[in-house]
């Protein structure tokens, strides 16, 4: 059974048993089933999911158990899970050095960020440019039997094959690949968390507030950073302030319920505020909150839009509804509409010194999802900080998790390692994508 708990500060969904009989069927037994039993059988299955997408609540295996919930937290909570390693060294968790470019390399581990994900339905609604989420196909009878089909009957994927204990629930989990579409990228709690703790050892003296801004909050993954950086040093003595803004209605409300649900289960006491507002990142000045904090703030840490890569809600202000076009019309297209007044306010929230932790990659926006990029998003984010009045410190390559490989699998080490073209580092012949975390800081002017 699945439950909902979108009218309080619990979770909007958790598992807490199985699923429905039907979903114990081996992938062998399905795969013996006759012609019209077998047609039957997908589609009582795409109904089933259908009603718990209606109660907001995710078909794929994304789904813990409150008290799983809990422990996942508790474990963000309590461990570091990076570290910074030279190349000729080993460890778990890993910063590796790249030699070539002396940028750094992260690589982290994903299933910290699974609790919060709990929170943030949203995520799997969340639409590519061509208009398709990984939930479209449970809406079409004959899309979903075809991916599923290729699936169970045609062998689309080895990795399924080698289980031998494979069932249905397996194969539904694989349809997250085959519709061409994944679900929106959370940023991971524990990046967030490491990057909070570094800026505030070297950005802060001792006992003094420390102030977070986040332009662009999303779903939760710096704010369950923000928390978790709480109770460790340098900041286990003082408050952590995270002020930040969306634009997106559907989850405003969900930032207060992860809030409140970690004070209540996760830590207590927490010296944590929170502020987070509705008004878009390039007229955040119209908030007079932010008016006030002008100057203040230590850190800026955001994964900002993509252009029109993701589309995460049909609110009026998202920037790819307010601005279509990337690079034309003038104030009105979305480099300088959106991207560089957002980089432009945050270098005033900033204090002197203050770090920019951005995150952006370069996209291509036609068919051809996975050539080389079209839309120069970190080159023209690199211009518009130096432009700014930022100065450029080092950029960190954050390597993105496989969405093939079980949580336990997903933190590999990266050594001697060589890049790819199209971001991607290579090691032991399996490509994993990374992405740029360019750094940028506020400097302190001469009067």
């Amino acid at each position: 059974m699945i439950t909902n708990n979108e009218q309080n500060n619990n979770p909007t969904f958790t598992n807490e048993v199985l699923l429905p009989q039907h979903f114990n069927f081996s992938l062998q037994d399905i795969r013996k089933m006759k012609e019209p039993e077998y047609k039957n059988y997908i589609e009582e299955v795409r109904l089933s999911l259908l009603e718990l997408i209606n109660k907001k609540c995710p078909p794929f295996g994304v789904r813990l158990s409150e008290k799983e919930i809990i422990e996942n937290m508790k474990v963000l909570n309590t461990e570091n899970g990076i570290t910074v390693i030279l190349p000729d060294r080993k460890s778990r968790y890993i910063f590796s050095c790249d030699i070539k470019n002396e940028n750094l390399s992260l690589q982290y581990k994903s299933h910290h960020t699974q609790g919060i994900n709990h929170w943030f339905f949203q995520i799997w609604e969340t639409e590519t440019w061509q208009g398709k989420s990984p939930l479209a196909l449970f809406h079409n009878a004959d899309t979903f039997f075809k991916n599923m089909n290729a699936i169970i009957r045609k062998g689309k994927f080895k990795l399924l094959e080698r289980k031998p204990n494979a069932t249905i629930t397996d194969c539904i989990d694989l349809l997250k690949i085959t519709n061409g579409s994944k679900p929106a990228y959370n940023f991971p709690c524990s990046v967030a968390k490491w990057i909070y703790l570094n800026s505030a050892e070297r950005l802060t003296s001792e006992l003094e507030d420390f102030y977070i801004f986040d332009p662009c909050m999303g779903f939760g993954g710096r704010l369950g950073g923000a928390l978790a950086s709480c109770n460790h040093s340098p900041l286990n003595n003082r408050t952590v302030h995270y002020y930040g803004t969306d634009v997106n209605t559907s989850i405003h409300q969900q930032y207060k319920k992860v809030e409140n649900y970690w004070k209540q289960h996760i830590s207590q006491p927490l010296k944590f505020s929170m502020y987070n507002s509705l008004v878009p990142a390039e007229n955040i000045f119209e908030d007079s909150v932010f008016t006030l904090m002008e100057g203040k703030f230590h850190v800026a840490l955001t994964s900002c839009p993509y252009f029109n890569c993701e589309q995460y809600s049909k609110d009026p202000d998202q920037s790819y509804i307010k601005y279509p076009l990337y690079d034309q019309g003038g104030e009105n297209s979305w480099k300088l509409g959106f991207l560089k007044r957002m980089i432009e306010n945050t270098y005033r929230l900033l204090r002197d010194n203050g770090e920019f932790w951005l995150n952006i990659a370069d996209i291509n926006s036609n068919k051809n999802l996975f050539k080389n990029p079209i839309i120069s998003l970190e080159s023209d984010a690199k211009r518009f900080a130096i432009e700014a009045g930022f100065t450029h410190v080092i950029t960190y390559n954050m390597v993105m998790p496989d969405i093939n490989a079980q949580p336990q699998n997903q933190v590999e080490e990266v050594i001697n390692h060589k890049i790819t073209r199209d971001n991607k580092i290579v090691r032991q012949g399996k490509k994993m994508k990374f992405e740029p975390i360019f750094v940028f800081k506020k400097l302190r002017r001469n009067t």
